[in-house]
């Protein structure tokens, strides 16, 4: 596959638009695309691995501190310290 662009004498030209006789200039030639080996395909599925159970990992330490916010207002209900309304009133004011 190969680039090209209009020709100089082609810009030039005052009816570019409708001229049937554009030139065209040889710019390169593309690469062509490579066929994935059996390595490459083990490797993408590699990464995509580490990736999701990296996704996994930072979900986890997001959860974290909103369990530890829900056992310490629940033992606090249960024990008698706080009551719903109490929890529910104190989670709005944040």
């Amino acid at each position: 596959m190969g680039l090209s662009k209009l020709s100089a004498k082609c810009q030039a030209y005052p009816f570019v638009d409708t001229c049937d006789h554009k030139k065209m200039e040889s710019l390169g030639l593309l690469p062509l695309p490579v066929k994935p080996t059996e390595q490459m395909v083990q490797q993408s599925r590699l990464d995509i691995l580490q990736n999701s159970m990296a996704v996994d990992q930072v979900l986890q330490a997001a959860q974290q501190p909103f369990e530890e916010s829900i056992r310490a207002y629940l033992s606090m209900i249960e024990r008698g310290i706080m009551t719903i309304q109490e929890v529910s009133e104190m989670r709005n004011l944040k």
